[in-house]
């Protein structure tokens, strides 16, 4: 079964909201730990009133059975890093297509390479882009995203395999 539209399996999209469901419990009952906004838009990120860990993603995919987290970060990993170097806009309007992608990268990628510390996923599109994320091996948290035709994130989010 595929959900209408979305190119995602029932059993996907359950399984990545009952990880969201854990990572929500974990970050709001985890004494000491500040309260962060789960699944904010990655403009938001950009605004300049975001927490650090402020959670906009979350997903794992057949190949990969662990969640994959991009949080708003910092100038070192998440949407900030990635802005920095491959543009997100700030008036919102990338924001579904960047969380799709790393959606379809995780979904439907392969591991590639990656520095010492280092995984990176990605998936090749049929006409010869490509799209990459690049995550933490122990923390599993997005470092960086990006696609090989100037950070086309509508391309990359409307891949199906």
């Amino acid at each position: 079964m595929t959900l209408p539209g979305k190119g995602l399996s029932a059993k996907s999209f359950i399984i990545s909201a009952v990880m969201l469901g854990f990572l929500a419990l974990a970050v709001f009952a985890a004494p000491g730990v500040a309260s962060a906004r789960v699944l904010v838009p990655p403009s938001y990120c950009l605004s300049g009133d975001a927490d650090p860990r402020d959670v906009v993603s979350s997903v794992s995919g057949p190949s990969f059975f662990s969640s994959v987290t991009l949080y708003c970060g910092d100038p070192t990993k998440g949407v900030l890093h990635i802005d920095a170097a491959h543009p997100i806009s700030v008036d919102g309007s990338d924001d579904d297509n960047v969380v799709l992608c790393l959606n379809r990268i995780m979904y439907y990628g392969e591991e590639v390479p990656a520095a010492p510390g280092n995984r990176a996923w990605q998936i090749a599109r049929s006409d010869r882009w490509s799209a990459t994320t690049v995550f933490d091996a122990d923390t599993l948290e997005v470092i960086s995203m990006f696609t090989s035709d100037s950070n086309n994130w509508a391309a990359c989010a409307a891949f199906t395999g």
